[in-house]
């Protein structure tokens, strides 16, 4: 996300949405060297069944991990997402 197809210019209006069927939209877990996402909406699936969670990002037990011009968004059992 984040740039222009014409020419690769940065576009701030450009953002990709994750939104998985089933699950978290981003896991990272034990990154020693780390990771850097940008410009990226991330949308977790919503919790249909009892003790399910709605989880849109899960980052653990990890180092160097940035996060950049990202939304995190939940999905409630009804469907939409906050």
């Amino acid at each position: 996300g984040g740039f222009s197809c014409a020419d690769w210019s940065y576009a701030v209006a450009n953002v990709v949405t994750v939104k998985p069927a089933a699950g978290t939209a981003l896991e990272h877990k034990s990154l020693v060297t780390g990771a850097t996402i940008e410009d990226v909406a991330l949308e977790a699936a919503a919790a249909v069944a009892p003790g399910d969670s709605s989880i849109a990002g899960f980052v653990g037990g990890s180092q160097n991990v940035l996060l950049k011009r990202v939304s995190l968004f939940f999905a409630r059992s009804d469907g939409h997402s906050s």
